[in-house]
């Protein structure tokens, strides 16, 4: 009962930062921006506004009424620190612009001070999430307990996911299938859900160069 009650404390923490998060974000949206900066925060913005919306989700508010749910849970709770650490890179993005090419100096320094508020805040919301999965951990340990060997466990799926929904729309069903392929090789070969979950939590941390990566070649030819 301890871990389910630091569960939901720490995911309650968690759902308390991200509509804050959503709304200094919002904020930006007023503030005297470049057409660069305002690019560079599109992103987080909208994954601002999922991350709030999905943390209210049913998945979230299910333990109690269905034990059986901690994989589901799992998965989104490893899909929603992914969304955080983008957000953070997007603001880091747009304080460096904010630091060099904006022409009102008392203008960037609002902007940036919005912006480090806002990269705190989802610091803040990674670490309790962070802290919910330890949480969760045991529970999971237990259900996953009777996988028969050979079997990708949801953990490794949910990340491959996650890893995918990083990249272009237009590659995600490219990769996905290969992450995925790889996956059930480890798996066939008998790597556990260890080692499943180290392979896939490599794809969702070179996810973003793997995207800026497959966006170059593009964009050079749109600038022809």
């Amino acid at each position: 009962m301890n871990a389910v009650r630091g569960f939901k404390e720490a995911l309650g923490r968690a759902r308390g930062c991200a509509p804050e998060l959503d709304r200094i974000l919002a904020c930006t949206r007023v503030l005297t921006c470049t057409p660069a900066i305002d690019r560079a925060l599109a992103r987080p913005r909208d994954l601002a506004t999922a991350l709030d919306r999905n943390l209210d989700s049913t998945v979230f508010t299910a333990l109690d009424r269905d034990p059986s749910c901690y994989n589901e849970l799992d998965q989104a709770l490893g899909l929603a620190i992914v969304i955080t650490i983008d957000i953070v890179y997007g603001l880091d993005k747009a304080r460096g612009l904010a630091c060099d090419d904006f022409p009102d100096h008392d203008a960037a320094c609002d902007l940036i001070n919005v912006l480090d508020h806002g990269r705190l805040v989802a610091l803040a919301l990674r670490r309790d999430l962070v802290r919910a999965g330890r949480r969760l951990a045991p529970f999971l340990d237990k259900a996953l307990q009777g996988d028969l060997a050979g079997r990708v466990t949801a953990p490794a799926k949910g990340l491959v996911a996650a890893a995918s929904r990083l990249l272009p729309v237009a590659d995600r069903v490219r990769y996905h299938a290969e992450f995925s392929g790889e996956l059930w090789e480890i798996a066939v070969a008998g790597g556990g859900r260890c080692q499943q979950v180290r392979y896939a939590a490599r794809q969702v941390i070179s996810a973003l160069p793997l995207r800026f990566a497959v966006w170059a070649p593009r964009r050079r030819k749109a600038s022809l």
